[in-house]
Order: C-alpha cells, then sequence, then structure tokens
C-alpha cells in the first residue's frame, strides 16, 4: 500500500483553521413535534436572530431578509433550523400555526392564520454546514471541568485565557464532549448555547450530572484575514500505513503557534477528501491512518 500525504499549513497568529472530515445530514422538513435539530446533525449554530415583530401581518424571520441584514453571518444554506419566542419559549410550545418553518426558507407565523391569538414574537437559529463552519474557525476549548456547579466554558472566561486565539464576536458555535461526541441545544437543558455568550451546562437543570464539554467558535472572515502564513509543508512518512505531518521545521514555524490548516498536495480540503483525521494535538500532530478509512486510503 502507498504512502499517502497531506500538505499542511500553519497560521501564525490570531485564529485556527482545523478542517476535519464530518458528514452533513441535510435537515428534511419535520413535524413540531419533532427536534428541528436532527441528531447526528453536523455543523455549527448561529447566534439568535429576531428581524421582525408580531404586529401587521404576523412575524416574518426569513432567511433572504436576515442574510440581507446579517451579511456574513449565516451561511446561505443552513441544513437545521430553531424557533423560539423572544422569551425561550419553544415555538412548538405556544400554539401558533406557522406558514413557514424550515432551514431553506426560514419562518414565518402570519396573524390571519391564527384561531384565537395573534403570533408571538420569535427568534431563530440556524445549523450551518461543515463547509462554511471551518472557513475561519477556532480551535476546541476546554477552559472548565464538570464541578459542583456544572461545566462552564464561557466566551469571556475563554478570551481572557486564551488571548488572540478567538475573535471578541463570534458568529457560531460547536459543543462537544471532550470524547468528541457532538453536543446540540436541543439534546439537555443548557442554561447557555450561543456563540456571542459560549457554552455553560448546569447540574442542577439536568437529570445526570453534566459532562465535560469543549467550545470552539466559528469567526467572522474579516479576523482570518489578519493572519499570517507559513509555508506549506509536506512530511512524509514512508511506511505507507499512514501520513503524519508533525510540527518539526525548526525556524520556519513561529514558536506560538495558535492554528493549523490542512489540505491535500493538490489544494483540496480535507471535508471534499472524504478522510477521517487523527488528531493528537491540533497545533502538533495531524495523522490520516489508512486503516481508518473505511476500505480506502488516504489522499495524496
Amino acid at each position: 500500500m502507498s504512502s499517502k500525504v497531506f500538505a499542511t499549513s500553519v497560521v501564525l497568529a490570531t485564529s485556527t483553521l482545523i478542517s476535519l472530515s464530518t458528514q452533513i445530514f441535510v435537515n428534511s422538513s419535520q413535524t413540531l413535534d419533532q427536534a428541528i435539530f436532527r441528531p447526528g446533525t453536523a455543523g455549527c449554530i448561529t447566534k439568535w436572530f429576531d428581524l421582525d415583530d408580531p404586529n401587521g401581518n404576523g412575524d416574518y424571520e426569513l432567511l433572504a431578509d436576515l442574510l440581507n441584514t446579517y451579511p456574513g453571518e449565516i451561511c446561505p444554506n443552513p441544513i437545521a433550523i430553531e424557533a423560539q419566542t423572544t422569551s425561550g419559549q419553544p415555538a412548538s410550545q405556544t400554539g401558533n400555526i406557522f406558514q413557514v418553518y424550515n432551514p431553506t426558507s426560514g419562518f414565518a407565523c402570519v396573524n390571519a392564520n391564527q384561531v384565537r391569538r395573534k403570533c408571538a414574537d420569535y427568534k431563530v437559529r440556524f445549523t450551518c454546514p461543515e463547509e462554511w463552519c471551518s472557513r475561519c474557525r477556532t480551535r476546541w476549548f476546554d477552559q472548565d471541568d464538570p464541578s459542583r456547579l456544572g461545566d462552564i466554558e464561557m466566551l469571556p472566561l475563554i478570551l481572557i485565557r486564551y488571548p488572540l486565539q478567538i475573535c471578541p464576536k463570534p458568529i457560531a458555535i460547536e459543543v462537544a464532549t471532550v470524547g468528541g461526541t457532538t453536543v446540540l441545544p436541543t439534546e439537555n437543558n443548557f442554561l447557555v448555547y450561543d456563540p456571542t455568550q459560549g457554552f455553560a451546562c448546569v447540574n442542577a437543570q439536568q437529570i445526570r450530572r453534566c459532562q465535560d464539554y469543549k467550545v470552539r467558535f466559528t469567526c467572522p472572515m474579516r479576523f482570518c484575514r489578519r493572519n499570517c502564513w507559513a509555508p506549506r509543508f509536506d512530511q512524509v512518512i514512508p511506511s505507507g500505513l499512514n501520513d503524519n505531518e508533525t510540527l518539526s521545521y525548526p525556524l520556519q514555524i513561529c514558536p506560538q503557534l495558535v492554528a493549523t490548516e490542512v489540505a491535500t498536495i493538490s489544494g483540496t480540503a480535507v471535508p471534499q477528501t472524504g478522510n477521517n483525521l487523527q488528531v493528537s494535538d491540533a497545533l502538533q500532530d495531524i495523522e490520516c491512518v489508512n486503516d481508518q478509512q473505511g476500505g480506502r486510503i488516504c489522499e495524496v
């Protein structure tokens, strides 16, 4: 079996771009009794948007309008949507009838369609696909452990502990257990799950104690454009078993590395290759193992 190689480039300044292969599940239309966030959905969660209010014809939180009003803060092709009242009540519990409720169009509640009362005031947020999330994404942060209170991964604390490694105003967030299991907003009663605030799981609100979580953020592209980049490195492992790109180039990489980007030597982003990468430390050691590719081998 021939050796397959990835080219690795390094970010030398203030953001992290780690492109990992992730399966994306497209969210089809669902009834309101089902979770809008489908289990297994891969992507990042935007902040809440509240563009309209129910005065007049109703409350319209349509994707096209939101994209125009908040350029760069929402992906053009969301894969999931969630709607709540501005006070935090899930849309499915309000008794309202919705004319539009899907990730491709957004959300609309029309007063004329309601039986007894007009529409509530709603806010929406979206799940965006991997290719959008990874354009300007930080590394994973785990600044707290699940104590008696819970696990608190709040943005202000992360900004203090990891200066210059995260933008002050992220546009999306991802949460996972430290073991790597993706955690969606609807899976538990989380106190905070928002890119503008961070994440918080409180034991008192759970049936079981909070697990140990980690978070990462998607930042505006202007945050990543401030970076300087090292040359791309291509370290060949002749065993043919894997491609291990250990950062072992003295004087060519800054000592305070904060990010790594991985692509094939032809420039293809990792999510497009279908390969699964083994990351022991995203800032030091990235490996593609042929035996972990489901019958395929690592791309060159």
